[in-house]
């Protein structure tokens, strides 16, 4: 019963459903929900990947939906990858490239393969040769030699010859690897003498009857023999690397050149034995080696005797400096790449500070910077210093005290800072040329280097900082002071005794202001001719010319712009023994203590308008002044001793603006000073005492 009741209770349930839900309608459980497809992760267009040394390659990041993406490397020795995802291989081993996008890292598993040799033994027939080749190099170069050239030499392209039997070492330097294969030079095989046939035993026939006799053919001539045992004389003719020029010429060193594409070529002559047409030893007469017109530099030091640190200079990380030098070389040449491939750059400071034993340094293209004292101190270095067109920063004593330097200096094309005591004394002989891109020539940086013969300013130069050439005391010739240079800092070119040409100062097309600072050209004692002060200078100091006592035309100052009065100071021009004639145009306020002092030969003299004072002693001892000559209206002091000695005066006049004298030798030696009736000067002539003139008289 109880059953039953189950069956009709599920059965009414039923009808109740479909009741609800029509009869044909579609049921959708949940009308809102829809179904939604699973997003592409992201993922690398290359997951592993096999490559050799030097070559290149791309992975691209798939369904990155616009993330920043983020390269690594887990061993940049081996592999580097940019920042754009391209991987360069740079030596054998394995590494991981790994991209990481948003909170994903992928990752790329990338093998560098090792170069192999193409055999590992090989037996090599006296006299013939063998090819070996380099497996898997990419575009790593690979340096053949053979460690017993007697029994077997090999060429640049890894071509073997066999030279006399015996065991040699082939060696194969690719990537920092050494590749080895061991050649057994034997004598080549003599033919096995041919059997003589034994004779067949044959049942006896019976004689065929005589035949008549063909007549008799005349017999070939018989070749000469060959002799078992001959010799003969063979050249041989090679191109050879550079390591090898040098030695067998010791004159070559590093940073010696030879032609573009050929390092040399070795010349032998050998005589060859042979027995029975096989060669059986040879024997070297003499060997020679000649070298092409010089074009291309090479570098011999092997990259591995440097450490390296990044260098950020180009702001990338395929650059590097070199920092320290752990071979023992006296001849150096600085690699233009590390052995992970990275870019030398910039030489770390000190590097070779008080190597004494260092006799020469090669420094190689793409090189932009020497850090501080870098070679200070290295006493043997000797001859010419060619550095680097792309050399641009020369930092502070660089070849400070490098006195074995005694040949020609030359600067690169790119080199726009000079730093503090770079070549102070060395004695570099011949032309100094300082390169138009050149800003800054800093302190001391040319001081005592008295080889020198002739200096050229570059074009650009800004600044000269105090004592950059002080004591260049084998200068001659014009010095030309380029329109950029802004400043030129005290005592600069002090003892440049023997620049016998002018000092010139060009225009500057910006009008841009000049300072001379104090005793910036003191005893230069051999420029001679005028000497013209641009209209653009704004500050002279103390001595600044003194002791030019070559200079025999006119000093000119060139008639100013503007409001801005000058001053010229003391001793400026004192002891300029030689000079004719003084032009002081109008908006040069004050003339200084002792400011032309023996300028005994000037004869004629301008004074400007705005002169306010005349210094104590400013033209004393200016015996040759001739004439008569008028003190500007807006002078109101002159000093003690002011014309002194100035014997060729015949008249001086005082206008009424002095107002202050300074002593008894004031005007010692002028033929008559004429003063203003009731003026200051006035009343000193007039109560007896008159300064040292001749006479006197009213002017008025």
């Amino acid at each position: 019963m109880k059953k039953t009741m189950r069956i009709i209770a599920v059965f009414m349930a039923l009808c109740l459903i479909l009741g609800i839900v029509p009869v044909g309608s579609s049921f959708n459980p949940a009308p809102s929900m829809k179904t939604v497809e699973a997003a592409s992760k992201p993922a690398l267009s290359v997951k592993s990947k096999s490559v050799t040394i030097g070559k290149s390659f791309t992975i691209k990041v798939k369904n990155a939906g616009g993330e920043k993406v983020t390269w690594s490397s887990s061993n940049k020795a081996v592999a580097k990858v940019s920042s754009k995802g391209k991987v360069k291989a740079l030596k054998p081993g394995k590494v991981k490239i790994t991209a990481k996008v948003g909170s994903s890292k992928l990752t790329c598993k990338v093998t560098v393969k090792t170069p192999k040799l193409s055999m590992k033994t090989a037996d090599l027939v006296m006299g013939q040769s063998l090819q070996l080749k380099v497996k898997n190099k990419g575009t790593a170069k690979v340096k053949w030699s053979s460690n017993k050239k007697a029994v077997a030499t090999v060429n640049s392209k890894g071509v073997v010859n066999g030279v006399k039997t015996g065991t040699a070492t082939i060696i194969a330097k690719v990537a920092g690897k050494k590749l080895k294969c061991k050649v057994t030079v034997i004598e080549k095989a003599e033919p096995e003498p041919t059997a003589t046939p034994e004779p067949t035993t044959e049942p006896t026939q019976t004689p065929e009857p005589t035949a008549t006799p063909e007549p008799t053919a005349t017999p070939e001539p018989t070749p000469t023999p060959v002799p078992a045992f001959y010799s003969e004389t063979v050249t041989v003719e090679e191109d050879i690397p550079f390591e090898t020029i040098c030695k067998y010429n010791p004159e070559y060193k590093v940073g010696a050149v030879v032609q573009e594409g050929v390092n040399g070529k070795l010349q032998q002559e050998w005589t060859v034995n042979y027995e029975y047409g096989v060669e059986t030893s040879r024997t070297l007469n003499s060997e020679s080696v000649s070298v092409e017109p010089v074009t291309k530099i090479v570098n011999i030091t092997p990259a591995e005797d440097f450490t390296y640190i990044d260098d950020d200079f180009y702001n990338t990380d395929d650059c590097c400096r070199v920092v320290s030098y752990i071979g023992n070389d006296t001849a150096v040449a600085i690699p233009s790449e590390s052995p992970d491939g990275k870019k030398v750059i910039s030489i770390g400071q000190a590097i070779f500070k008080d190597n004494t034993e260092l006799t020469n340094v090669y420094i190689p293209e793409g090189v932009v910077a020497l850090q501080s004292e870098a070679f200070m101190g290295c006493t043997g270095l000797t001859g010419d210093l060619i550095l680097p067109d792309s050399l641009a920063l020369i930092w502070d004593k660089v070849f400070y005290g490098c006195s074995g330097l005694d040949g020609e200096l030359k600067l690169g094309a790119e080199t726009d800072y000079i730093g503090m005591e770079t070549f102070m004394g060395c004695n570099f002989k011949g032309p100094l040329v300082i390169p138009d891109k050149t800003e800054f020539v800093s302190v001391s940086a040319f001081s005592e280097c008295t080889g020198f013969t002739s200096l050229y300013l570059g074009k650009n130069i800004e600044l000269i900082q105090e004592y950059a050439f002080y004591g260049c005391s084998g200068l001659k010739g014009d010095v030309i002071i380029p329109g950029t240079v802004t400043t030129i800092m005290h005592n600069s070119f002090e003892g440049c005794e023997n620049l016998d040409g002018s000092l010139t100062f060009e225009e500057s097309e910006e009008n841009l202001n000049l300072v001379i600072e104090e005793n910036a050209f003191k005893d230069c004692k051999k420029l001679t001719g005028s000497l013209t002060i641009p209209s653009r200078l704004t500050q002279i100091e103390k001595g600044a010319f003194s002791g030019c006592e070559g200079l025999n035309g006119t000093l000119t100052f060139e008639n100013r712009q503007g409001d801005t009065g000058l001053v010229i100071p003391e001793e400026a021009f004192m002891n300029c023994k030689n000079l004719k004639k003084i032009i002081i145009p109008d908006l040069i306020t004050r003339i200084e203590k002792d400011a032309f002092k023996d300028c005994e030969s000037v004869k004629e003299l301008t004074l400007g308008e705005d002169i306010t004072s005349i210094g104590e002693g400013a033209f004393e001892n200016c015996h040759e002044i001739s004439g008569s000559y008028v003190i500007p209206s807006n002078v109101t002091d002159i000093g003690k001793r002011a014309f002194k000695e100035c014997r060729g005066i015949a008249e001086l006049y005082i206008p009424a603006s002095v107002t202050s004298i300074g002593d008894e030798e004031t005007f010692g030696g002028v033929g008559c000073v004429k003063v203003v009736r009731e003026s200051a000067a006035a009343s000193i002539f007039e109560s007896g005492n008159s300064l040292g003139a001749n006479n006197w008289g009213y002017w008025n």
